[in-house]
């Protein structure tokens, strides 16, 4: 090991001492070793519960006594196949989501992809991800597309195969409208910006943060199916 290896060790040892990383969730410091990449103690990691069971394919929803799909997406017709969420809006992941979009925490970008990783390397193939795209008003707002932040780190890190391809018009967002209305707005806002990369891709898998009523992803789906691609599913961190 050189002289400035070990000095830059040292020195960085030094600056958590005096200015210690702390949990982002309960403020625990995190000395090293316990510090880590996303700046959560270990404790708060083990409060992060992964949705099992039985699922509906198309939002996810644990089912009682249905088969394959729960009551209200009976009543729904998405362009997608399935979504599979990894936990539910709440608790621990609510107030994770929370702090990485609203408050720029952008390292959590890391712990996401490793959930959502976790999910994909189940599959044999290795599917194309596309990501779900962000309103224009919400990255200026932000100054960071936080979906394309994940993508970024499945590709770079996990060679997860990613492609930018799809495009989202309009100012308003679904936040706020009833279910009905989320999938009139949002109908005819997505366009696929580089439709000739998906030549002969048979496959995709749609990428973002929280399900809610799914109608942006089904509007997605729609687009790509509308672009030669043949089955469709989504991929979520957590089910609203």
């Amino acid at each position: 090991m050189s002289i400035s290896t070990v000095i830059k060790k040292y020195w960085f040892y030094a600056l958590d001492v005096v200015l210690p990383c702390r949990c982002l969730v309960c403020g625990q410091s995190l000395l090293p070793p316990r510090k880590n990449e996303y700046n959560m103690c270990r404790c708060c990691q083990e409060k992060i519960v992964i949705l099992k069971g039985k699922r509906c394919i198309k939002c996810s929803m644990p089912l009682i006594s249905e088969v394959e799909i729960c009551t209200r997406c009976r009543e729904r017709e998405f362009h997608f196949e399935e979504n599979y969420s990894i936990c539910e809006y709440r608790g621990i992941i609510k107030e994770l989501i929370y702090f990485y979009k609203f408050k720029a925490k952008r390292t959590l970008a890391v712990l996401f992809a490793k959930l959502l990783y976790n999910y994909l390397s189940l599959k044999k193939q290795n599917l194309l991800v596309i990501p779900i795209p962000s309103t224009r008003s919400n990255i200026r707002k932000r100054g960071w597309d936080h979906i394309k932040e994940i993508a970024f780190v499945l590709h770079n890190r996990y060679r997860v195969p990613v492609l930018y391809c799809l495009k989202r018009e309009g100012k308003l967002t679904q936040k706020g409208l009833n279910s009905k209305d989320r999938f009139t707005n949002i109908l005819g806002k997505v366009t696929c910006t580089h439709p000739q990369k998906l030549a002969g891709i048979r496959e995709v898998v749609l990428l973002d943060d929280i399900f809610t009523t799914g109608a942006t992803a089904s509007e997605c789906a729609r687009v790509l199916l509308g672009n030669g691609i043949k089955k469709v599913s989504v991929l979520t961190i957590a089910l609203d």
